[in-house]
């Protein structure tokens, strides 16, 4: 696939994740409004979102075909051990536009912002140690 190719790709399947996650959030904000709201909305639309992605960036993007089920079981734990640290981008950034601007509108924009990062960083480092074929090294 060419460098273009990729890159529209992973655009579009970054933003409509982005874009899932934001209103998963809003819907769970909606319906809950008690302790926590704000850090339950976050982590539950992370948590929903998480294998949707893994299952679309495997085909499309990395166009990997796990070996059997047990490996395509490590390879998503990979992914999610891969995407506590940029996760963590994304809720800091989310959770620091919440704090410094006490608005929901700036709080999602702080969202989008660290998702555009997060996910970046984690298309990076699956490439280097998720999605690796047997005698290839990441680039």
């Amino acid at each position: 696939m060419s460098p273009t190719t990729l890159a529209i790709r992973y655009t579009i399947i970054a933003l409509s994740a982005s874009a899932l996650n934001l209103l998963l959030q809003a819907v769970i904000s909606w319906f809950y409004k008690g302790p926590l709201a704000v850090e339950a909305s976050i982590v539950l639309a992370t948590g929903l979102v998480l294998p949707l992605k893994y299952s679309i960036e495997r085909r499309v993007i990395f166009e990997f075909q796990p070996a059997s089920l047990l490996h395509d079981a490590k390879l998503f734990y990979l992914y999610t051990m891969v995407s506590v640290f940029t996760v963590l981008i994304f809720w800091c950034t989310e959770y620091a536009f919440h704090l410094i601007f006490r608005d929901d509108a700036m709080r999602y924009i702080g969202g989008a912002v660290g998702l555009a990062i997060s996910f970046y960083s984690k298309y990076r480092l699956d490439k280097q140690f998720v999605f690796v074929r047997p005698g290839q090294t990441g680039s």
